[in-house]
C-alpha cells in the first residue's frame, strides 16, 4: 500500500501516465490526446487516468482482484473515486502503477492486445 496515504497515491495519477506525452509541457503545449497513445498496452488508445484505472489490458489481472469496485459500466473517475473506499482506491492505484513501473523497465512482459 502507498506509504503516504490516500491523497497521495491519487496525486500521480495526473502527473505521472504516459511521460514525455506532454503532461509535463507548459499549458498549451501539451500533445494533442488524439496523438498520445498509452505506452504500456501499445494501442492507440491515449493512456489518459480513465484508460490506465478502466480499460488498459495490462491492469486486468490486478481489476480482476477488486472486482468489488469494478461492477457494471465505467462511472466517471470522480464518482468512481467517492463511491468507494479511498484505502482499496489507494491498494489498486499502487498496485496498478508497482505493475507500470515493471513493464516500462521491462521488468515483465507487455500484454499483448
Amino acid at each position: 500500500m502507498c506509504q503516504y496515504g490516500y491523497r497521495q497515491c491519487q496525486s500521480p495519477l495526473s502527473t505521472d501516465i504516459a511521460p514525455g506525452t506532454g503532461n509535463f509541457k507548459p499549458v498549451g503545449q501539451k500533445v494533442p490526446r488524439e496523438h498520445r497513445s498509452c505506452l504500456v498496452c501499445g494501442s492507440d488508445t491515449a493512456e489518459d487516468e480513465h484508460h490506465f484505472v478502466f480499460d488498459c489490458p495490462a491492469y486486468c489481472s490486478i481489476r480482476d482482484r477488486f472486482t468489488a469496485i469494478f461492477w457494471g459500466p465505467a462511472p466517471s473517475l470522480s464518482s468512481f473515486f467517492t463511491l468507494h473506499d479511498p484505502r482499496v482506491i489507494a491498494k489498486l492505484l499502487h498496485e496498478c502503477f508497482a505493475h507500470r513501473s515493471m513493464l516500462l523497465e521491462g521488468l515483465l512482459a507487455v500484454p499483448q492486445h
